[in-house]
């Protein structure tokens, strides 16, 4: 939301809600977020919550299953939320 937008529906809302803790409730709502960074794992740690061989996960990598960020040429990280939901899809199967 650009930010004369925002100030006008902050002024509107601030005109129209007579209650404080209403009005200041409207008004944290329409904050904007702040990004939140995702959880990254070493493949030590990503290992160990899949309990399987890193030559597994590089092997689900090169298949397409995971995604990871390559750090540096010889380290890269996984994605938690990505890891935990591909490992209870394939719970479910």
């Amino acid at each position: 939301m650009k930010t004369e937008t925002l100030n006008t529906a902050t002024a509107i809302l601030s005109a129209a809600i007579q209650d404080r803790g209403e009005r200041a409730e409207v008004l944290a709502m329409l904050k904007p977020k702040t990004p939140t960074r995702e959880k990254m794992l070493t493949t030590r740690a990503a290992c160990e919550l899949a309990d399987v061989h890193p030559k597994t996960l590089f092997r689900w990598a090169v298949k397409g299953y995971l995604h990871p960020k390559r750090i540096t040429p010889s380290r890269v990280r996984w994605p938690k939320s990505e890891l935990e939901t591909f490992l209870c899809e394939t719970a479910e199967a």
